[in-house]
C-alpha cells in the first residue's frame, strides 16, 4: 500500500495538533472522537517512517497523549498508546538493523552497567518476594524498554542539520505558545473548561484542585502536569541558530510566556528545573561565544534578580486579578524559605538511614513493581504481605530509595548508569572545548537537561516513567551523537573516558 500523503507527515501532524488545540478552546466533547483519528495517524506513521523522520511528530504526540488518557477514561489501550507507538518504532528499527543494541556508540562502562542491570532484572523473575512474574514482566516497560529505546536513538543516524534546527525550533515555539495560551484560558475559565470536554476530569480535580485551587491541565493528564514538558522543551530552544527572523526575540517571548504559565500551574519543581536548564545552557553556550563578556553578566543579573521577584510577586495578582494568582504566589514565595523547602525533601541523613535499612532488610530487593506508579496494579497483594506491606514501599519520593526496595544491592547497576551518564556528558562538553576548542549548543543543552533531570530524582521517582524517561534518554543520546560527530568531523582523539 502506498501512502503518498505521508511525505508531508510533519505538516499533517501540525494540522492535527492545531485542530486538537482549537477543540480545547471550544471545550468540545467531540475531542475524544478526533483523538481516535490522531492516534490512527500516529500509529500509521510509526509503521511507515523511520525514527529520524518521526522526532517532531513524536514530540507533538507526546503533548496530547496525556489528555487522550483522560478523555478515554484511562482505557488500557489509550493509557499505554504512546508506549505502543514507541515500541513499534523500536522493534521496526531493530528488525531493520537486525539488532536491539548498539554497543559501539556508547562507552564500555555504560554497556557493562546495562548488561549487569538486565542480568539482575532477569534474576528478579525468580524472586519469591516479588509481586509475581507478571508484575516483573510488566515493570520491564519502565526499567528495560527505555534502555532499548536509548540504543535505538544512538543507532538511528539523525542529521542535526540546519533544516532540522529550523523544524525543531518552529515546533517548539508552536507547542509552547499554544499550550501557554490554553493554560491561561483554562485559568480564566476554571475547571469548567476541561469538565465540559469530558466529565472524567472531575475525578482528577476532586476537591483538592477545585475552585480557587484549580490548576490548568493544558493537554496533560494531571493538573499542572504539562509543566514537566515545558521544562525539558527548553533544551530545544538552544539547538543552534535558525534562519527564522527575530528568532532571539521569539525565544525570549516564549520563555517569559512559559515561565508565567508554569507559575500559574504552581508546580515548583518544574519551574526550578526550567530555570536551571535555561541558566546553565545559556551560560555554557555563551562562554563558548565571542560575546561572552556581555552575555554572561547579563544572564547573571537576571539570575540574581529572582529573589527580588519572589519578594514582590504579589504585583502579579494586581496586574491579573482575573487569574486568582494568590495561591500561585504563596507557593512560589515558599521557595525563598530554605527550611520549608528542605522539610519537603529527604535530608541526606534520612536518606542514608533509609537506604541502609532497605538494603539490610532486603538485600536482593522485593522485585520491580513494588514502588512508584508501577505498583498500582498490585496494591491489594502488597497490602497482604505481612512483613513488607505498603508502608515498607514508601520511598521518601526518592528514586534511589525506590531502586533499593525494588532491586536491593542490584540497584547499583542502574544507579551508576543514570548518574554516570549525565556526568560523563558534562565532562566531555568541558573536555572537547578546553582540550580541542570544540563546542556544540546541542551537546550543551542536551547534557544540561539530562543532568537536571537526574537532580530532580532526589524528590521524585521520575526517570523510569514518561514523560521524564523519554526526555532523559533522548537528550542523553543527542549529546552522545553530537560528541561523536564532532570527533569524526574534526579528527580528534577518542572521547575522554
Amino acid at each position: 500500500m502506498n501512502f503518498h500523503f505521508l511525505k508531508h507527515h510533519n505538516l499533517i501532524v501540525v494540522i492535527l495538533y492545531l485542530v486538537h488545540i482549537i477543540l480545547n478552546f471550544l471545550e468540545s466533547s467531540s475531542l475524544v472522537y478526533f483523538y481516535y483519528i490522531e492516534v490512527f495517524v500516529f500509529i500509521l506513521l510509526a509503521f511507515t517512517k523511520n525514527w529520524k523522520e518521526l522526532i517532531i511528530p513524536t514530540i507533538f504526540f507526546f503533548f496530547i497523549e496525556g489528555q487522550g488518557r483522560v478523555i478515554t477514561n484511562y482505557h488500557i489501550i489509550f493509557r499505554t498508546i504512546f508506549d505502543i507507538y514507541l515500541l513499534i518504532i523500536v522493534l521496526k528499527s531493530a528488525i531493520k538493523s537486525k539488532s536491539l543494541i548498539t554497543t559501539d556508540k556508547l562507552p564500555s562502562f555504560f554497556n557493562i552497567m546495562i548488561v549487569l542491570h538486565c542480568s539482575w532484572y532477569f534474576i528478579q523473575l525468580f524472586n519469591y518476594q516479588s509481586v509475581g512474574t507478571i508484575g516483573v514482566l510488566l515493570a520491564a516497560k519502565i526499567y528495560i524498554f527505555p534502555i532499548l529505546m536509548f540504543y535505538m536513538f544512538l543507532r538511528e543516524k539523525v542529521d542535526f542539520d540546519q533544516k532540522f534546527k529550523n523544524q525543531i525550533f518552529g515546533a517548539t515555539v508552536l507547542l509552547l505558545f499554544t499550550q501557554c495560551a490554553l493554560i491561561i484560558y483554562q485559568k480564566f475559565g476554571g475547571e469548567a473548561t476541561v469538565v465540559n470536554i469530558s466529565p472524567y476530569y472531575s475525578k482528577i480535580i476532586g476537591d483538592k484542585f477545585s475552585g480557587l485551587l484549580f490548576r490548568p491541565f493544558g493537554t496533560s493528564f494531571i493538573s499542572g502536569g504539562i509543566s514537566v514538558h515545558f521544562a525539558y522543551m527548553m533544551a530545544f530552544l538552544f539547538f543552534g541558530k535558525t534562519t527564522f527572523r527575530f528568532s532571539f526575540l521569539i525565544k525570549v517571548i516564549i520563555i517569559i510566556m512559559t515561565l508565567f504559565a508554569s507559575f500559574t500551574m504552581q508546580v515548583r519543581t518544574s519551574m526550578v528545573q526550567m530555570i536551571l536548564i535555561l541558566t546553565f545552557s545559556s551560560l555554557m553556550i555563551s562562554y563558548a561565544s565571542k560575546a561572552r563578556y556581555v552575555i554572561i553578566p547579563s544572564l547573571l543579573i537576571v539570575l540574581f534578580s529572582i529573589p527580588t521577584f519572589l519578594k514582590n510577586a504579589e504585583v502579579l495578582d494586581e496586574w491579573f486579578p482575573e487569574l486568582s494568582l494568590g495561591y500561585s504566589i504563596m507557593r512560589i514565595q515558599a521557595l525563598s524559605d530554605l527550611d520549608e523547602v528542605k522539610s519537603q525533601r529527604a535530608t541526606p541523613d534520612k536518606f542514608y538511614k533509609t537506604l541502609v535499612e532497605k538494603l539490610s532488610r532486603t538485600p536482593f530487593g522485593l522485585g520491580p513493581a513494588r514502588t512508584g506508579a508501577a505498583n498500582s496494579m498490585f496494591v491489594d497483594k502488597i497490602k497482604k504481605d505481612l512483613e513488607y506491606d505498603m508502608s515498607y514501599s514508601w520511598t521518601l519520593d526518592n528514586l534511589f530509595i525506590s531502586l533499593a526496595i525494588d532491586f536491593g544491592w542490584g540497584m547499583i547497576f542502574y544507579s551508576l548508569l543514570i548518574i554516570g551518564l549525565p556526568l560523563y556528558l558534562l565532562w566531555n562538553c568541558a573536555y572537547l572545548y578546553f582540550k580541542h576548542g570544540l563546542s556544540s549548543s546541542i551537546a550543551y543543552s542536551s547534557s544540561v537537561t539530562s543532568f537536571v533531570i537526574l537532580l530532580s530524582n532526589w524528590g521524585a521517582i521520575a526517570i523510569p516513567y514518561n514523560p521524564v524517561s523519554f526526555f532523559f534518554w533522548f537528550f542523553s543520546a543527542s549529546a552522545l551523537y553530537e560528541f561523536n560527530r564532532m570527533k569524526d568531523t574534526n579528527h580528534t582523539p577518542e572521547l575522554h573516558q
